[in-house]
Order: C-alpha cells, then structure tokens, then sequence
C-alpha cells in the first residue's frame, strides 16, 4: 500500500507573508487572479476545500500557484453521495479558525462561499501582512470574526486599488449571500481589476531599451576583445577573448528571453525577471571585469583603444548596478 503525491518545488504564501515583504501591486492581483483561478477550478467540480489558508497555497518556482491539502474537503455535488465521515458531516467545525468562515465557525453547513470567505481573509493578509481581524490568539481571532467585521483593508494599505479592495471586501462579508457566490464570481471580478498603479508605457519602453542596449554592449565588447586579441595575441587575451564570447552569448540569450517574454507571456515575466536576475548582474559583472583586463592589458601599446574598453567596462558596471535596478522600479514597481 503506498500513497504517491506531487513533489512541489518552490514555497508557501504563509512564508511569503512571515518574510516581512509587502507585494508590488501588479504581483498582488497577479497572485489573486491566479489564486481565484485555481480555487474555481475546484468549485466547478462541487468540491469545497473548507481550509484555505496561506500555507496551503504554493507558488512554484516558475511562478505559478497550487492549492493543497483537499483532506477536509467536501464533495457537493446533488448527484453523488459523500462518505458519510466526521470530516465531510454539516455541524461538525473543521478547518484552521483564523480563516474559517462565520458559518463554519458555528457549525452550519459550509458552500462554497466558505472558501470565498477564507479567499478574503487570504488575500487580506498576503497585501497588508496582518488579519483582517486583528485577533492576537486562535480564540480572540473567532471571537472577531463572529463578533465584528473586518478592518476596511483600504484603510490598511491604502496603495491598494479601489476595486481590488472592493472585491477583497466582499468576501469578507459575513452573511454568505452577500458575498460571490463562487471563485468563478472572484475570477470575473478580478478580470475587471486593472493593474492598480500601472507602470507609464514611456517607463516600459526604456526597460525594453535597456535589455537591447546592454545585448549591443555584450556585442561591441566581445568584437573589441578579438581585435585586442588580433593585436596582442597571448595566452591571456585569447582566454579573455574566449570567456568575454561565452558571457556576451549567454547574457544576450537570457535578456532575449526576458524580451520574448514580456511581448509573448506577460503573465510570467515577474517570475522571470527573479529567475534570472542573479544571472544577468553576474555576467554584466564578469563582462565588465573581462574588458577592464583587456583595457590593463592594452594601455601601454594602444592608448585610445584601452580607454575605449575602459569607458566600455565601466559603463556596463554602472548599467547594471545603477540603470538597471532603476529601470526595473519605473517599470514594474519593484527592484527585484
């Protein structure tokens, strides 16, 4: 008898909210829409996860979002019979009370409006970092959520947008009626949501400048280290020449790919960008070191030359360290 069960690379959203990081706009509604999405897939099948909390949420290492442990959950569906066990019985409380709907709470009968509940109480504590209730123990936390309603989450992170905080309201609602129906409700209103705090489409267009510029730089670079070779052929300026191509190859391709995805898979380029981003600073930086050798090398036979391949080193030093982070804060509203 054995029991065979995904293996997940990546980590919690519960880890993601104890680090202490508040999301950029465009990842939180990226992370609720995905959420939503993944939640109605479920509820379209009449299954009911009556415990949805941050650590039972993942994101991938490639960015995505999968919910997990379905062990409390409950079959709805009119057609088909559950198990009659203590875990799937209306009056019997199961779940984590922090996130547990009013309903659950009392013991009654638990739909979908359930997870739409705990959807909410999620989502609050992913953008602000605290419950919506604000309770200090398992206890005080039940007590507040039965007992009062939930701080208004604009009032807590007032950079969230209007509509975002107004669907995140709705599903903090404690009568079930007045809240979505279903995730499939969330995921239509989430559509509607606009970015928040869009980046300006002059912003976007000098991060894009920037990944063609550097890939142009990597190029001039290695076709100097060969003509530096050419001039001074030793066994250090070939091994330059060799290692300044294979950084200029691979740094082009990754910011390629990083252009690629950002025209043909928007979605994704958040996850991306963080893949890749201790790559690319690690062959901006190992390209610049490779032209300052080559400029060391050439200073006292071709004065001009070396202070090109200075100039050409430095700069890209700077552009990574400096230009880039810059870039990426203008863009999208973070610097990772």
């Amino acid at each position: 008898m054995f029991i065979a069960t995904e293996f997940v690379d990546g980590h919690t959203l519960g880890e993601e909210i104890r680090s202490g990081r508040t999301p950029a706009s465009r990842e939180l509604l990226r992370t609720a829409r995905d959420l939503a999405e993944a939640l109605a897939s479920a509820h379209a099948r009449n299954v009911v996860h009556r415990d949805l909390k941050p650590d039972n949420v993942m994101r991938t290492a490639d960015g995505r979002l999968k919910i997990l442990d379905f062990g409390l959950a409950r079959i709805d569906a009119p057609d088909r019979i559950a198990p009659a066990t203590i875990a799937t019985q209306p009056g019997v409380l199961i779940g984590t009370p922090a996130y547990m709907s009013p309903e659950q709470i009392n013991g009654q009968p638990a739909d979908a409006r359930a997870d739409v509940f705990a959807f909410g109480v999620l989502l609050y504590e992913y953008a602000c970092g605290v419950h919506p209730f604000l309770g200090s123990t398992t206890l005080a936390t039940v007590a507040r959520v039965l007992e009062s309603d939930a701080r208004p989450i604009a009032a807590r992170c007032p950079e969230i947008s209007s509509r975002l905080a107004d669907v995140i309201s709705k599903c903090l609602r404690k009568a079930p009626a007045e809240r979505y129906g279903s995730a499939s409700e969330i995921a239509a209103a989430l559509a509607m949501v606009g970015d928040g705090a869009p980046a300006a489409p002059r912003a976007t267009t000098w991060w894009r400048t920037h990944q063609i510029v550097i890939t142009v730089l990597y190029v001039v670079g290695a076709v100097l280290s060969w003509q530096i070779k050419e001039w001074m052929e030793t066994p250090i300026t070939v091994s330059v020449f060799l290692a300044l191509g294979a950084c200029s190859t691979i740094g082009g391709v990754l910011r390629g790919h990083l252009a690629f995805t950002d025209w043909m898979n928007r979605s994704h380029l958040v996850a991306e960008r963080k893949r890749t981003a201790r790559a690319t600073l690690l062959l901006d930086l190992t390209t610049s070191l490779l032209l300052f050798v080559d400029a060391a090398l050439l200073a006292q036979q071709r004065a001009l030359p070396a202070v090109f391949a200075l100039s050409l080193s430095l700069g890209i030093a700077l552009a990574a360290l400096v230009l880039e982070p810059a870039t990426n804060v203008a863009a999208f509203g973070d610097d990772e």
